[in-house]
């Protein structure tokens, strides 16, 4: 079969012009004599049923995929799974020549989509698992699927001793969304429904996604200081790791270099003479450590750090210990963050400069809530029981009213977040107690 490709949607740059049908994937060619296929769309990415692809009206049948590749060995079920979990998601619009062409068209489509759906309700396939410095595990998965068995092979996989296991689980991750997931839920629907989840939240679709074994969000301090394990210690460092190149964390300046110099000796080794930190700063120091001072004195101070490590032979998990020791001081440490604006900015006194737009990430944890603005590296927190009232304003306000240390009177805070009825779960699922007591409070429009 041939078809014209809508030049306003060309792929790459590509025109093309031809295309063919088989094992279950749309293959599009730049000409017909050309054997490289400039890209390939599997009908089981497809957004919506292949019926409501076709327009008889116009001649039209526009194609919107969850995932797409361009590699030649990638197949229904091929091993290129999980690069297609990480695709951008494309529109192609064809053009037929004649009714009768596009009627062959709907006939061959909606009768391989067909077969498609029988082969998955029979088959398997290998999804990427990951955890938070991106490196991951292989984990085979079929309709029955839930998070709760993925988990049990990532532990498994892992050598994580049963004692421990409850400190992590499985999350499902976008480009701004994080969801811990329920042990029951099927992961292939999870996959599949990952467009409605960013609509709900984003208003808008982006289809990246990939599922990340970590920690729990309701894990305690106390409870992660009982595990020495080699491999609970790995995970707990991974993350915290991601954190804090994440930005997440306002520490001293001797800390951060203390911290980027454990990361540089686990990631790249020996400290040397001719150690080039500046190359690497960006990958083992936050932005906001680095933006907000001179990066020379920064690397002599991690360089110093580094310079004690040499020489000795290191144990892994003890220097692991070390990073850990110095993050879990931070009440935020172990929460889930979330970016938001703070409405009340321009209204609140002193001590309180938020960045441009009042930018902030807020942090949710068993300890409570906490504030932190990296432009000027400062973070409030803020025990459950200090908080005394809040309230969650649809679709994207949060207000608190706090008990302020050493103050009569309480603070008010109003935020704003794509992920306010998100953050609101996991307030309620931490501390149940919280009610909801005030609908109807004031937040001035932009």
């Amino acid at each position: 079969m041939s078809g014209v490709l809508d030049r306003k949607n060309a792929w790459m740059g590509w025109q093309t012009n031809y295309l063919s049908l088989g094992n279950g994937e749309l293959l599009f060619y730049k000409n017909k004599t050309d054997s490289y296929c400039c890209f390939r769309v599997s009908l089981f990415s497809l957004s919506v049923p292949v019926k409501d692809c076709f327009c008889h009206r116009t001649r039209q049948i526009t194609l919107t995929t969850n995932t797409t590749t361009n590699s030649p060995n990638a197949g229904f079920f091929g091993t290129s799974f999980g690069a297609e979990l990480l695709a951008t998601p494309t529109t192609v619009t064809l053009f037929c020549p004649s009714e009768k062409e596009l009627k062959d068209w709907e006939d061959a489509l909606c009768e391989t989509q067909e077969v498609i759906r029988k082969l998955a309700e029979e088959a398997s396939l290998i999804i990427p698992v990951f955890f938070s410095d991106s490196t991951f595990g292989r984990v085979k998965v079929d309709k029955y699927t839930t998070a709760e068995m993925v988990w049990q092979t990532m532990c498994n996989a892992s050598n994580i001793p049963n004692e421990s296991r409850d400190c992590f689980f499985v999350w499902v991750i976008g480009r701004q969304i994080q969801l811990l997931l329920n042990a029951d839920d099927n992961i292939i629907d999870v996959f599949q429904k990952w467009e409605d989840v960013e609509q709900e939240y984003l208003g808008a679709r982006q289809s990246h996604v990939r599922f990340v074994f970590r920690q729990s969000y309701g894990n305690t301090l106390a409870q992660e200081l009982k595990f020495f394990d080699k491999a609970s210690v790995g995970i707990f460092y991974r993350d915290s790791v991601f954190h804090y190149l994440s930005g997440h964390f306002v520490l001293s300046e001797d800390s951060y270099a203390y911290i980027s110099a454990i990361i540089t000796q686990l990631n790249h080794g020996d400290w040397h003479q001719d150690f080039n930190y500046m190359a690497i700063l960006p990958i083992i120091a936050p932005f906001h450590a680095i933006q907000n001072r001179k990066p020379s004195t920064l690397v002599s101070k991690i360089a110093d750090n580094h310079h004690l490590l040499k020489g000795k032979k290191i144990n892994e998990r003890k220097i692991q210990l070390k990073l850990l020791e110095v993050l879990r001081e931070q009440k935020s440490y172990g929460s889930t963050f979330f970016r938001a604006e703070d409405e009340l900015k321009n209204r609140r006194t002193a001590l309180w400069q938020q960045g441009q737009f009042g930018s902030c990430i807020l942090g949710i944890n068993k300890y409570g809530l906490h504030f932190t603005d990296v432009v000027i590296e400062k973070c409030e927190s803020y025990r459950h029981e200090q908080i005394v009232q809040w309230a969650f304003h649809h679709p994207q306000h949060i207000w608190f009213e706090m008990e302020q240390e050493g103050e009569e009177r309480n603070c008010e805070i109003i935020y704003k977040s794509k992920f306010a009825s998100l953050i609101v779960a996991y307030m309620q699922e931490l501390s149940p107690k919280w009610e909801v007591t005030r609908e109807d409070f004031f937040v001035e429009s932009d």
